[in-house]
């Protein structure tokens, strides 16, 4: 399945009016090349329902079951596309060195770009996408969350930096400026998101679950001051959490599962956990 962006028909404009229609549409199939590349290795890897999405980016790939796949091989479909555009650039390194055609070294260089650019760890390139694995395996949802934006906003203003450098040294390049901005702006936009992908990871622990037939628990002690959004934050997306509730003094008010705070955002909104409880049971604590 392929999904057009609403930012890609603007982005072609730009670049037709600033006359760099030639070497994006060269640039494009090589993307499409790298993304393709994703999207079958996904398929080899098991991933049953792969998309590819047109950004201002170029392409993408998006795979619904990698959470069943393990991080190992989540990482090696991550890696293929750079790996390969940058296999495609040596091969037509040597093409050019025999047959100095345009074509060959536009391509060589454009591969050698994208395989490089890929790594980068901005959203959503995939260096972005193994940082992530990395860090949601070491903490908790919500602080590799934090840690991801911002690494991806510093990367961000740094590619901006590089396209102001080269514009005070009289090399004009839109699509270096663009991309910078492009960025930015995901990434200050997915920093909002959090309890959005908080939310569809604890959807897909019950797929995972019905899948396998069990899941592991964590059990935390949390205090009832919380609100029901600091509580999903701390929440571990490969585990079902089981909650005890303690208030001042350390004593057992309750114990709440991982799937009723989600029900509680519903029905109440984002009340403190003393105040769920309270309505939950129909009486004062």
């Amino acid at each position: 399945m392929i999904r057009i962006s609403k930012y890609f028909i603007p982005y072609i404009l730009i670049l037709f009016i600033a006359g760099l229609h030639r070497g994006f549409f060269i640039s494009l199939f090589w993307v499409f090349i790298h993304e393709l590349s994703h999207a079958i290795t996904a398929k080899i890897m098991g991933v049953k329902k792969v998309e590819i999405r047109i950004t201002p980016l170029g392409f993408s790939m998006h795979g619904e079951e990698f959470e069943e796949i393990g991080y190992i091989k989540e990482i090696v479909i991550i890696l293929v596309g750079p790996i390969m555009n940058i296999i495609i650039a040596l091969i037509f390194y040597f093409l050019y060195k025999n047959h100095s055609l345009d074509i060959f070294k536009i391509s060589m260089k454009i591969n050698l770009v994208l395989g490089i650019f890929n790594l980068l760890p901005a959203i959503p390139l995939d260096g972005s996408r193994i940082l992530h694995i990395y860090l949601q395996n070491k903490y908790i949802c919500k602080k590799s969350h934090r840690i991801k934006v911002i690494v991806s906003m510093i990367t961000g203003f740094f590619v901006f930096a590089c396209f102001i450098f080269l514009l005070i040294y009289g090399q004009i390049n839109i699509s270096l400026g663009l991309l910078s901005l492009f960025i930015i702006y995901i990434s200050y936009k997915e920093k909002r998101r959090i309890v959005y992908i908080i939310i569809g990871d604890i959807m897909k622990k019950k797929v995972r679950f019905l899948k396998n037939g069990y899941i592991e628990n964590k059990s935390l002690s949390i205090s009832s001051k919380l609100d029901l959004l600091e509580t999903l934050s701390i929440i571990d997306k490969n585990k079902y959490h089981i909650f005890t509730v303690l208030d001042e003094d350390m004593k057992v008010i309750d114990t709440i599962y991982e799937q009723e705070i989600i029900e509680a955002l519903k029905n109440y909104g984002n009340i403190t956990l003393k105040q769920y409880i309270s309505e939950r049971e129909g009486k004062e604590i």
